[in-house]
């Protein structure tokens, strides 16, 4: 039997409690603070409720993980329960996400059954969806967990489905724990789990799972129609495929092969010509120098790579790439950024300019604006066909609280901006 994470309540504990609880706003991370004020990880367990047992067993982990899967399996090969779902070509196979469970259990801990906000749950990776599920059991001894329940409960709700919804997606209460729990491109997955007794020989059990990336994403797509296997995205195998690579017992799921992700970009990258995403792999266009403030870092994530600085009040920096940009039809410059104050419920002050320097000429600025934790990919077509050199330029007044700027990437093709 493997290690468990279950925890008893007992006065020897009492002492420890109250100092985690005490300790865990300073124990905060940064980013969590600027996502959001009230991020779920950063909040004490609710001391009004009788926890009796919380966490999620490494046993239980696996149970959650083939639960998932089996779902999956079945919708991707044709074969849901429902019998009236396409099958999917897409559909890739999940893996449980320590972060995720960490924020999930501590939504848990709060003894509610109530979903958490987006931003409150929100992680570097990606964004976070969330399923929730509770029961109440009579019993003089403890329940133990089981997980069986939660994934059936969220999986009936595929009776209320109809394939019209696949694409264009369109949201509906009724039936958003299943379509979380079948959404293509999400393929992590973390959970948390509380029993707490409301009266004596009454038990509330309340399990959450969190995912990402998040699904349920209005006019998007649940999973792309086909035959399974047929449309797995870059750095996955799929059923027989995976047999020479990395093994896979559920044959209508895309495994991803290693940490970096699955690859969803599509991008042409050929008609570029200026293409810098930051990766280290990616074309000399990155080589770049820093004038001001120097605080600019290469951010490495799940299936992403992003630059990103922080700057106090009165500090500005402008990132100077090398290579110049020139078309002779001209160009569309592209770039894909967010930026706000560092720590959320702060006021956001800051200024973000694209300039173009032209020799010989003024410079063409452009003024970015922009507020929330979403990638914005910002055009801006330029009818010359001279050549120019990128700066982005970053400035916050004096006496402003710390903000953030991040990109994404830098990308330019020939001719108009469609």
């Amino acid at each position: 039997m493997k290690g468990t994470l279950f925890f008893d309540i007992t006065p020897k504990l009492i002492f420890l409690l109250i100092y985690l609880c005490s300790s865990v706003l300073s124990d905060c991370p940064a980013l969590y603070k600027r996502y959001s004020h009230e991020h779920t990880f950063c909040k004490a367990k609710n001391q009004k409720c009788l926890i009796k047992k919380w966490g999620v067993s490494e046993d239980d982990q696996e149970i959650i993980i083939d639960l998932h899967n089996k779902v999956r399996n079945n919708i991707a090969v044709g074969k849901d329960q429902s019998g009236r779902l396409p099958a999917a070509g897409d559909m890739l196979e999940m893996e449980w996400d320590d972060e995720l469970a960490q924020i999930a259990q501590k939504l848990a801990d709060q003894c509610v059954f109530k979903h958490d906000c987006d931003d409150c749950r929100k992680v570097e990776n990606f964004d976070v969806g969330q399923n929730i599920y509770t029961s109440t059991i009579t019993a003089v001894k403890p329940p133990e967990p089981f997980w069986v329940d939660a994934v059936r409960s969220w999986y009936s709700e595929i009776y209320r489905f109809t394939p019209d919804f696949i694409k264009p997606f369109t949201s509906d209460h009724a039936t958003g724990h299943f379509t979380q729990l079948a959404w293509s491109t999400t393929w992590r997955v973390g959970c948390g789990y509380v029993l707490y007794e409301k009266r004596r020989d009454s038990w509330t059990q309340l399990y959450v799972c969190n995912y990402g990336p998040a699904g349920n994403i209005d006019d998007s797509e649940m999973y792309k129609v086909g035959k399974p296997c047929d449309k797995c995205p870059g750095n996955t195998c799929c059923g027989e495929h995976c047999k020479t690579r990395k093994p896979s017992s559920y044959f209508g799921l895309c495994k991803v092969l290693n940490g970096r992700g699955p690859d969803f970009d599509e991008t042409d990258f050929g008609n570029f010509i200026f293409d810098c995403d930051f990766r280290p792999e990616s074309s000399s266009d990155c080589n770049s120098k820093v004038e001001g403030v120097n605080k600019w870092q290469t951010r490495q994530i799940i299936s992403d790579v992003y630059k990103t600085v922080v700057l106090n009040g009165g500090e500005s920096s402008c990132l100077k790439f090398s290579s110049n940009i020139q078309s002779k039809n001209g160009f569309c410059l592209t770039v894909s950024f967010r930026k706000g104050p560092n720590v959320a419920g702060t006021k956001s002050d800051s200024k973000f300019d694209v300039e173009l320097d032209r020799k010989g000429a003024a410079p063409l600025s452009f003024e970015l604006d922009s507020e929330g934790n979403q990638w914005l990919p910002y055009s801006m077509g330029i009818p010359m066909n001279r050549p120019m050199q990128i700066n982005l330029k970053f400035s916050v007044p004096k006496g402003s609280p710390a903000q953030y700027l991040d990109i994404n990437y830098v990308r330019a093709r020939p001719g108009v901006c469609e």
